[in-house]
């Protein structure tokens, strides 16, 4: 997003559009606060490895940290437990696959590191109220529900 506002503010671009990116950024950097260093790796390693990881032991062993100690860091930076960090990160890449791809709810819930349909589903239903094709069709009718 810096790249692109920085062409935009050394191109050919409007008023407009040099606003809007930067009330995008500003957006965002609202949406994610700063987080140490750590912290930041451990979200990063979550995101990339989403269908790999099933429990915090995952992570503990990949840093070689202890689980009391993610779980507090996990507490400050972000304010949820790592499990809760972990499978918000899985029903958002579920939200973004059904509304940007075609796949099968199946390989979309694999895809996103569950083997339990059942748990997915549920997960999924607290989350945006609805079923997973319910909620992709109601995307689809409405791109601005997001």
């Amino acid at each position: 997003l810096m790249k692109k506002l920085d062409a935009a503010a050394h191109g050919d671009s409007t008023h407009a559009e040099r606003q809007y990116l930067f009330l995008k950024l500003i957006l965002m950097l609202k949406e994610k606060p700063l987080t140490s260093r750590t912290a930041s790796r451990l979200s990063d390693y979550i995101e990339e490895n989403l269908d790999k990881i099933s429990s915090l032991s995952d992570i503990c062993n990949t840093f070689h940290y202890s689980k009391n100690y993610i779980i507090r860091l996990f507490k400050k930076e972000f304010g949820v437990s790592p499990i809760q960090y972990i499978n918000d990160a899985k029903i958002k890449r579920a939200m973004y696959l059904l509304e940007t791809t075609s796949r099968s709810v199946k390989e979309i819930t694999e895809e996103c590191g569950y083997s339990d349909y059942p748990y997915f589903y549920k997960r999924f239903v607290r989350r945006t109220g609805s079923s997973p094709l319910r909620w992709r069709a109601q995307i689809q009718e409405n791109p601005l529900m997001k």
